[in-house]
């Protein structure tokens, strides 16, 4: 059981050589409790010693206190060698424990680090998830946003195709101009025929037509683009050079300056729309010379010369109206005749009138009590106004007989 060393003497081990003598010896190992572990087993080659005596014959063997004796030396070199390798293997063992421990400090550190890693790998799949669901959802966005970008730009360009049309085919001087420096974008026909057909697109608009310089039209362009506020001109002259010689001419114009905004509503841009009146405007400026003529030569008779419309209202009336019923021609023109007349003088003309507004001349003589105190006895004609076919008013031609 480990309590204490044992000798085998002379034990035989077979061997192809003949017998091999041995002398055994075993010694228990303890751990640090003291409990038995393990055996030291000693063998010692006593075959030549053996040999010698067999050989000798008559000598005698050894005694067996002398075997002990040699043994127990043995034995105590034995221990000697064995008390260096247990301090050897205690201090092994002592390192092997310190290493031990930094092995299980080490495997708790890598038990720590591999669950942080699997967490940090769980993230990143979550993470992975998210994105591919993020980035098929960005796919589905952009998509549709490019989409929607195509469908506006397509819808964008029928717009410009639609006002390019409508601008083209419409009955008026129509132009866009881009920019601060009003570059011409666009001219329908008409727009390019009242400037003689230059070249207008591309261009700004100071630039393809300096002869406005000078003019108000630059001046009004500008106000419109830094302000916004729509500028309306009616009649308004305008010198140009439209055979391209240096030959102006002078011209009438009936325009809209417009501002253009863009999707952010800034302003980016101006419309032009115009129309020529010069032959409008000349055939007035005709009249309104004729119609003073006629209020000259009119005012000059000493008889009432007036025109009276289908409303049976004034339109003109000559300066000897003035003197009967204290109005001048410029105040009675609109007036209705029973306001300004009175309704006795009134009745006493109005079958007249109806029969001159039927397309009748008429010529008669009345006593008129236009007022209390003032009573006339009148010659008077009515004239009237037929244009194609239509009776416009009629023409009054009243003469003092009192």
């Amino acid at each position: 059981h480990g309590h204490a060393a044992v000798a085998f003497q002379d034990a035989a081990h077979p061997a192809p050589g003949g017998p091999v003598y041995f002398t055994f010896m075993a010694q228990a190992v303890r751990d640090a409790a003291g409990e038995v572990s393990g055996l030291l087993l000693f063998a010692y080659n006593v075959s030549a010693h053996v040999r010698a005596q067999q050989l000798a014959g008559s000598a005698p063997p050894p005694s067996t206190a002398q075997q002990l004796a040699t043994a127990h030396e043995q034995l105590a070199t034995a221990n000697e060698a064995l008390d260096v390798t247990n301090e050897e293997l205690h201090a092994s063992n002592e390192e092997l424990r310190v290493a031990n421990e930094q092995l299980r400090v080490y495997n708790e550190t890598l038990r720590t680090q591999a669950d942080e890693l699997r967490q940090s790998q769980q993230a990143v799949h979550r993470l992975n998830d998210e994105l591919t669901l993020t980035n098929a959802g960005l796919v589905d966005t952009i998509a549709d946003s490019l989409q929607a970008t195509e469908a506006a730009r397509a819808d964008a360009e029928a717009q410009r195709q639609r006002l390019y049309r409508l601008v083209a085919e419409a009955p008026a001087m129509i132009a866009v101009l881009t920019g601060p420096d009003h570059v011409v974008e666009l001219a329908n026909d008409d727009f390019r025929a009242m400037f003689g057909h230059r070249e207008l697109v591309g261009r700004p608009f100071r630039q393809a037509a300096p002869e406005l310089e000078g003019q108000p039209f630059f001046d009004q362009l500008d106000a419109v683009f830094r302000t916004g506020e729509t500028y309306t001109g009616t009649d308004v002259p305008v010198t140009l050079d439209r055979t391209h010689s240096g030959q102006l001419e002078h011209l009438f114009a009936t325009c809209i300056f417009q501002a253009t905004r863009d999707g952010a509503g800034q302003i980016n841009g101006l419309l032009i729309f115009a129309y020529e009146v010069t032959e409008q405007v000349r055939a007035r400026q005709e009249r309104e010379d004729t119609a003073r003529q006629r209020q000259l030569v009119t005012d000059a008779l000493p008889a009432l010369i007036a025109y009276v419309d289908q409303d049976e209202r004034y339109q003109f009336t000559n300066q000897a109206y003035e003197g009967w019923f204290q109005q001048s021609p410029a105040q009675l023109r609109g007036q209705r005749v029973r306001d300004v007349v009175g309704e006795a003088a009134y009745t006493a003309a109005a079958p007249y009138m109806a029969r001159a507004r039927a397309g009748e001349r008429v010529e008669f003589e009345a006593r008129m009590p236009y007022r209390q105190d003032f009573v006339k006895h009148i010659r008077t004609s009515f004239v009237p106004d037929v244009q194609q076919g239509q009776v416009r008013g009629f023409y009054s031609l009243i003469t003092d007989i009192t």
